[in-house]
């Protein structure tokens, strides 16, 4: 089955209308030079942005979990911070608006206070 453009038209959504929750795009329209004096209109250039407070607080609690994951086996307290990791990107989750995500973190995380309650 081919798709022509007007087809996939209705796919993409154009940068400059706002995005879920009213958010602007990352990615701006612009005309990009080219050699020979030829415009290349419309190419999809990213824009410099920078986080918010949500997003830092998310990257941090992941990359929290991730690295207390991989030193569960030296000490039994790296199981309780590896916990805490993941309630922290629990509350992420669910503050972000991605409950199915915020649901399995909260999980891992009763998971994890069991093995380090029997440890």
């Amino acid at each position: 089955m081919v798709r022509t453009r007007s087809a996939l038209r209705g796919l993409w959504r154009w940068p400059n209308t706002s995005g879920r929750n009213g958010r602007r795009s990352i990615y701006q329209r612009e005309s990009v030079g080219m050699s020979g004096g030829h415009q290349r209109p419309h190419a999809f250039v990213r824009l410099r942005t920078a986080m918010d407070p949500l997003t830092i607080f998310g990257a941090v609690a992941v990359t929290a979990m991730m690295l207390f994951y991989a030193l569960e086996r030296r000490s039994r307290i790296f199981v309780l911070l590896f916990a805490g990791a993941c309630l922290a990107a629990s509350a992420y989750a669910f503050l972000q608006g991605a409950w199915p995500f915020g649901v399995v973190e909260l999980v891992w995380s009763g998971v994890a206070l069991r093995r380090w309650w029997i440890r």
